[in-house]
């Protein structure tokens, strides 16, 4: 009810409620709005970017915009978002950059963590969604040569296992993960193919913070991003981890890294 603000309040949305999508909803912050009631968005997803090309996706990213459009003000994931926003005509004043997000957890101690990879080959840590529906990528993962797999989450499928050296850990909790994750690096990796981040869930990584980004790095492992991601500005400017522009070059680039670097 709007009897409930007052002048001078600020309503904190982390997640668009259904109602502000539809034309009834944009009629009641307008009120609010005209009795001094401010409205800010934490940005948690832009969905049509996830979509194929398309009218579907036109219409998404169209109702997103006019959505976005009643907020006083916006917290966008990174500086590529931000960009991107202001080219769809979001004024830049209106944005403020999340960095990261933040992963809240019991982590483990600074004494716990390794000082270098172990084995005959780096162990790679992947936390997701292990579909090969949704993540196409797994479906060539053997051809990434010189490294092993830790794989962790949900809709494991046995295939996997018989293309490449891959271990699967289970699926936990996202307060038990940080502390059950086991590995050298933490992946970042999203789409069809290991050459790049492509398809519509690749290409949404040019604009998106991955809250996997900031499990691993909670759980004390550095990470791997793609060369192109938004997050690849961040994993180089604060040195916690490496960037490639296919997985197949896993393998060489980690091999020049040494106990001290790591």
């Amino acid at each position: 009810s709007g009897f409930l603000f007052k002048r001078g309040d600020v309503v904190l949305l982390p997640s668009l409620p259904g109602f502000l999508c539809r034309r009834s909803g944009a009629v009641f912050v307008r009120k609010l709005k005209a009795k001094g009631v401010k409205f800010i968005f934490l940005v948690h997803d832009i969905h049509g970017l996830r979509m194929p090309v398309g009218e579907a996706r036109d219409r998404e990213l169209a109702l997103c915009m006019r959505t976005l459009s009643l907020f006083d003000a916006l917290i966008v994931h990174n500086r590529s978002m931000r960009r991107w926003l202001r080219q769809q005509g979001v004024p830049d004043e209106k944005m403020i950059e999340l960095g990261l997000f933040d992963y809240l957890a019991r982590t483990p101690s600074v004494e716990d963590l390794k000082s270098s990879p172990h084995g005959r080959f780096p162990v790679i840590c992947f936390a997701g969604n292990l579909s090969v529906r949704k993540s196409r990528w797994l479906t060539s993962v053997g051809a990434v040569k010189d490294v092993q797999w830790n794989m962790f989450g949900p809709y494991y499928d046995e295939e996997l296992a018989r293309q490449a050296d891959i271990s699967y850990r289970g699926c936990f909790s996202p307060d038990e993960l940080p502390n059950v994750l086991s590995g050298d690096y933490g992946l970042v990796w999203d789409g069809d193919s290991i050459e790049a981040c492509d398809g519509p869930w690749g290409e949404y990584e040019r604009y998106n913070n991955p809250h996997k980004l900031s499990l691993y790095m909670a759980a004390g492992l550095p990470v791997v991003v793609w060369s192109e991601a938004a997050t690849a500005a961040f994993v180089k400017e604060h040195d916690v981890g490496i960037c490639v522009s296919s997985l197949r070059e896993l393998g060489e680039r980690i091999r020049t890294i040494d106990s001290e670097r790591y």
